[in-house]
């Protein structure tokens, strides 16, 4: 009896109910975890992999018009809110690999934490870090609702095709299935690319057989 395998999802591990929040809490959704019928869980928390622990200090993404080239620019950058780090590089630092193993995974979706600078696909607060504000303030004039997680970037650059949601959008039992429907898609195409790459390697080999003996025929002459 043959069985099916479930495609692997990656997902926030904090939508699992793993207590991997910057407060020590989850973030776990019943109708999240039920899809779990449907995917193999492949749960990821950037911020606590990439070595910040549980609990940490909150952090937030921050653009500045007045940074220098020299200083990276008005990128987004992120930092944590009472001590004012910038802890970019030692996120982006832990990324690459991560991707790399993400990648090895096989991945065929990604559900995400909504609002989270690093997770969030849409709608993250950016903040505007003008020199002399209070870092703890949470003015509308301070921040615009535009921002991209700096993982939830990555990941898109990185497999552009991928299918990715925030646990809001699948509150809807008809995103929902059209979620797992992309999935599944996503996951048929890559069993048909890895079966046609591996014909194509049989192939190849097959030649190399038939030029082998060509050859060895050619110089029995």
């Amino acid at each position: 009896m043959f069985r099916i395998m479930k495609p692997r999802v990656g997902i926030s591990a904090c939508l699992l109910g793993e207590r991997l929040r910057y407060d020590g809490d989850h973030r776990r959704q019943a109708f999240v975890s039920s899809l779990g019928e449907h995917f193999q869980w492949v749960p990821v928390c950037p911020e606590f992999e990439a070595g910040f622990g549980v609990p940490r200090e909150k952090m937030r993404l921050e653009e500045s018009s007045t940074r220098s080239a020299a200083e990276g620019g008005s990128g987004l950058r992120l930092v944590t809110i009472s001590s004012r780090q910038d802890v970019t590089g030692r996120l982006r630092s832990w990324m690459l690999p991560a991707l790399e193993r993400l990648e090895a995974a096989g991945l065929s979706g990604f559900i995400l934490q909504s609002g989270s600078p690093s997770c969030g696909t849409t709608g993250v607060k950016v903040f505007d870090s003008r020199p002399g504000d209070s870092p703890d303030s949470d003015s509308t004039a301070r921040w615009r609702p535009e921002g991209v997680g700096l993982f939830a970037q990555a990941l898109r650059e990185r497999f552009p095709h991928l299918p990715l949601a925030e646990e809001t959008l699948l509150a809807d039992p008809r995103r929902q299935e059209l979620f797992v429907h992309r999935v599944r898609a996503y996951a048929g195409g890559r069993i048909a690319q890895c079966g046609a790459s591996n014909e194509e390697r049989r192939m190849k080999s097959a030649e190399y057989g038939a030029s082998s003996e060509e050859r060895r025929m050619r110089s029995a002459e």
